[in-house]
């Protein structure tokens, strides 16, 4: 958007003496004359004592070619389906560029960006923007976003908090216990996410372990555990930023 400002008001100052200032048929006479011009109209300052005889111009429209600054309107996040939903509205500004989305979460003491979304050119006033975080993490998640304009200049919007108790929603279950060769193991999530799966002595050393690529729902692994020696042992499930799940296993 561009910023015209039309002066429609031009005051024109003298103080040689014996001034003659006129303008659009009118004349103000003295040591000092303020007169006041419309745009399109002539003007002549005159001095009879001075070495410049006149001055004359047409009052012009002055145009500043300065874009508005960008003003937030609001920034919100909300749960769907285990996700963060954002969403923004920005002031049109036609020299923005792109927004990137920022996260914080508790384990990560600063925001990092995880996604980028170009700015929209459009005729409307305000644009209408979101974006959906698919790896919400178990605890709050903070979010802002921070626009670029084509200059480099940056602008934050304010925060915005999703909570996700993870662990409350996922579900770890073994068959049988105890457990002879083959544990077979159920693991419910409701996000996509990578777990690693160990088995740990009553001492805590890890004695076995696998990588599993979760899918949102049930997700069912068997696991040879022939070579362990009978006794107590614990299955552990782990995923970044969220808390361990423990269960307790008898090998036969």
């Amino acid at each position: 958007m561009k910023l015209l400002i039309l002066i429609g008001l031009f005051w024109c100052t003298s103080t040689i003496a014996q001034n003659t200032l006129s303008a659009g048929g009118g004349t103000a006479n003295g040591s000092s004359a303020t007169t006041t011009f419309s745009i399109g109209q002539t003007f002549t300052d005159s001095y009879s004592n001075g070495s410049i005889q006149s001055i004359s111009g047409i009052v012009q429209p002055y145009e500043i070619n300065e874009v508005l600054p960008l003003h937030w309107l609001n920034l919100t996040a909300q749960l769907q389906n285990h996700h963060a939903l954002l969403k923004w509205e920005a002031n049109n500004n036609s020299t923005l560029l792109y927004f990137d989305i920022e996260k914080q979460h508790a384990t990560t003491p600063i925001f990092s960006s995880i996604g980028r979304i170009n700015a929209k050119t459009t005729t409307t006033a305000v644009n209408n923007y979101q974006f959906i975080d698919s790896n919400t993490n178990s605890g709050a998640n903070y979010y802002r976003i921070k626009q670029v304009e084509a200059s480099n200049k940056v602008n934050y919007s304010n925060l915005a908090i999703v909570t996700l108790h993870f662990e409350e929603l996922v579900k770890l279950n073994i068959y049988p216990n105890p457990v002879a060769t083959h544990l077979q193991i159920n693991l419910q999530v409701p996000i996509s996410k990578t777990y690693q799966l160990l088995l740990q002595d009553a001492n805590g050393r890890i004695l076995l372990t696998k990588m599993i690529n979760c899918i949102v729902g049930q997700n069912r692994i068997t696991w040879n555990i022939a070579q362990l020696a009978a006794g107590a042992y614990y299955l552990k499930a782990i995923a970044p930023q969220s808390t361990p799940i423990t269960l307790p296993i008898i090998k036969n």
